[in-house]
């Protein structure tokens, strides 16, 4: 329920977003820089709200609401490689597809 939930909501606000498509090519009329301008703020917008994200990989995904409220809590703003990717250990069905061929070169 709560992943519909979500993407429920990201479809509304990209709708929300559209519809202000025709209002911003508008704004060229105006001044050819500011449609640019308006798409280059969105998605500097975006791109910050990302950098909050935690870093997943290696990681256990959160079953619970109350495991995703604490998921990322103690990794740092910067931290690439998370403290909990060290104990990740590969699914054996990925070792066996990806296993490398060392015995061809």
């Amino acid at each position: 329920c709560v992943r519909q939930s979500g993407i429920g909501f990201c479809t509304f606000i990209s709708q929300i977003i559209s519809i202000g498509g025709p209002y911003c090519i508008a704004l060229g009329t105006t001044d050819l820089r500011y449609p640019y301008l308006v798409m280059f703020l969105i998605c500097l917008a975006g791109t910050v709200a990302t950098s909050f994200l935690p870093e997943t990989v290696g990681a256990k995904l959160p079953e619970t609401l109350e495991d995703a409220n604490q998921f990322g809590r103690s990794d740092k703003y910067f931290s690439m490689k998370p403290p909990r990717a060290a104990a990740y250990q590969e699914p054996s069905e990925q070792k066996q597809i990806f296993k490398p061929k060392s015995d061809i070169y």
